[in-house]
């Protein structure tokens, strides 16, 4: 049995490991970066080196106002509920593992399940180490447009393009999944445009979509929103070639 293990580690006693570091393609998969950090000294109860104990599965929940600051970690019991469980849809499954040596106590929250952990424990597969990419930031649309009424509008902003890079939307709305891009992206903001006002993509659904003159923000305009809607999505870059 092994002493220590490599996991994804999201908070280790108050410090919390989120960044922007933007998103990667792995196949037909578009991968979240920036959250958590890769250690390898987690540890396994038991081992002969290590005063470890499990505290339980969690749910971690983004602290979330127009940027993810963080997470709340709240407990729950797989067997009950499961996944069906989840408080919010950008919710992912964590566990937290303690570690007692003298004179300190140190606790960390590692992305996956007891479950998992007890399977890696036991040389089964490794712990899982990225993050989901469902975590973006939200907006409640409840600001009017010129004061008119119900023309509540949002913005997401259009990061910074270079040769070989595409832009990649992904998002929720009212806590339902936005239907995904096109695996490759869009190579313009024009291609970016037509995507977003396209029906069929449900990102219409949301409202108009605009860009600015300069093309570094989306723009979404309601024609008779009720100004309580959340949209939370996220344009980032991707390389042409992943």
């Amino acid at each position: 049995m092994p002493a220590y293990l490599t996991g994804l580690v999201l908070r280790k006693n108050n410090e919390d490991y989120i960044g922007n570091a933007g998103v990667y393609k792995s196949g037909g998969s578009i991968l979240s970066q920036g959250i958590g950090v890769i250690v390898s000294d987690i540890p396994v109860p038991g081992s002969s080196n290590t005063n470890a104990s499990i505290d339980g599965d969690y749910w971690a929940v983004p602290i979330n106002d127009g940027v993810v600051a963080g997470f709340r970690y709240l407990p729950y019991n797989p067997a009950v509920g499961g996944v069906n469980a989840v408080p919010l849809p950008q919710a992912f499954a964590v566990f937290r593992v303690s570690l007692n040596f003298p004179g300190g106590y140190d606790y960390m929250y590692v992305l996956g399940t007891v479950a998992q952990y007890n399977t890696a424990s036991g040389g089964g597969a490794a712990l899982p180490l990225i993050p989901p990419v469902n975590v973006s930031p939200c907006q409640t649309l409840c600001n009017q447009q010129n004061n008119a009424v119900g023309l509540y509008f949002g913005n997401v902003g259009i990061p910074n393009q270079s040769l070989g890079q595409n832009f990649y939307p992904y998002g929720f709305f009212n806590g339902v999944v936005l239907p995904a891009a096109a695996v490759a992206g869009y190579a313009t903001p024009a291609l970016l445009l037509t995507f977003l006002n396209t029906a069929v993509t449900g990102w219409a659904a949301v409202g108009t979509w605009t860009l600015s003159a300069d093309n570094k923000t989306a723009i979404v305009t309601q024609a008779a929103g009720p100004g309580t809607d959340v949209l939370c999505a996220q344009i980032v870059i991707i390389n042409q070639s992943a």
